[in-house]
C-alpha cells in the first residue's frame, strides 16, 4: 500500500514538472518568435486581430492594383498617435495583417488634433517632409501628411502616396481618418489606397 502510495506521488510529481517545462518552453518560443519579428520592425507594434479585415478593426485600407485586383490590409486595436519633436507633428506607426501578408503603415500630419474637430481635410505632400528638399508650395502651410507602406513577408520596398487627402476628426482623445491616396508610380506598387484609421492621441 505504501509503495503503491509513493507511486502516485512520483507520478503527480512528474507529471507538475512536465506542465512547467510545456509552459516555460512555450514562454520561449513565444519570446523567440516576437524577437524575430521585431527584426523586421523594430519597435512597431504587432498587428491584432485575426481573419478577414472588419467593420470592428481599428485601421483598415484597401490597395487598388492597376489589373484590378484589391488588397485589404488592417489591425484590430487602435494605435497610439504620437507627437513627435520633428515634422511630421503627429504620427502612428504600426503593422498591418492581410490574407497575403503583412505591412507596416505610416501615417504623418502636420496639424495637432484638437477636440471637436471634425472633418479637417489634409494634403498628402511627400515632399514636405524632405529634411533638404527643395522648396515646394507647402513650406508655409501647417496642413499637410504623409503616408508610406511596406510590405513584410518578406520586406520589400516601400510606397509612399503622392497625392490625395487625408480627412481627420478628434474627440475625446480619440483621433479618427480617412484616406484616399495616389501611390507614386513603382513596379509593383499599388496604384491606389483607401481606407480609415482610428488611434489614441
Amino acid at each position: 500500500m505504501l509503495l503503491k502510495s509513493n507511486r502516485q506521488r512520483l507520478i503527480v510529481v512528474m507529471s507538475a514538472a512536465g506542465v512547467v517545462v510545456l509552459v516555460i518552453l512555450g514562454a520561449i518560443v513565444w519570446v523567440g518568435f516576437q524577437i524575430a519579428d521585431q527584426l523586421g520592425a523594430p519597435g512597431i507594434p504587432s498587428a491584432t486581430g485575426s481573419g478577414a479585415c472588419t467593420a470592428a478593426d481599428a485601421v483598415s485600407i484597401q490597395l487598388t492594383y492597376s489589373d484590378g485586383h484589391g488588397v485589404s490590409a488592417c489591425t484590430h486595436d487602435p494605435p497610439a498617435c504620437q507627437s513627435r519633436p520633428v515634422a511630421p507633428k503627429f504620427a502612428l506607426d504600426n503593422q498591418l495583417r492581410s490574407a497575403t501578408r503583412r505591412y507596416i503603415l505610416f501615417i504623418g500630419w502636420n496639424v495637432t488634433p484638437s477636440a471637436g474637430t471634425n472633418g479637417q481635410v489634409l494634403h498628402f505632400e511627400p515632399q514636405a517632409f524632405l529634411p533638404k528638399g527643395p522648396p515646394s508650395s507647402t513650406d508655409n502651410v501647417a496642413d499637410y501628411a504623409t503616408l508610406e507602406l511596406t510590405p513584410r513577408d518578406p520586406t520589400e520596398g516601400g510606397w509612399t502616396v503622392g497625392s490625395g487627402t487625408l480627412t481627420l476628426s478628434s474627440n475625446a482623445g480619440e483621433v479618427s481618418g480617412s484616406i484616399d491616396g495616389v501611390f507614386n508610380a513603382g513596379a509593383s506598387a499599388p496604384s491606389a489606397v483607401t481606407g480609415r484609421f482610428g488611434c489614441k492621441g
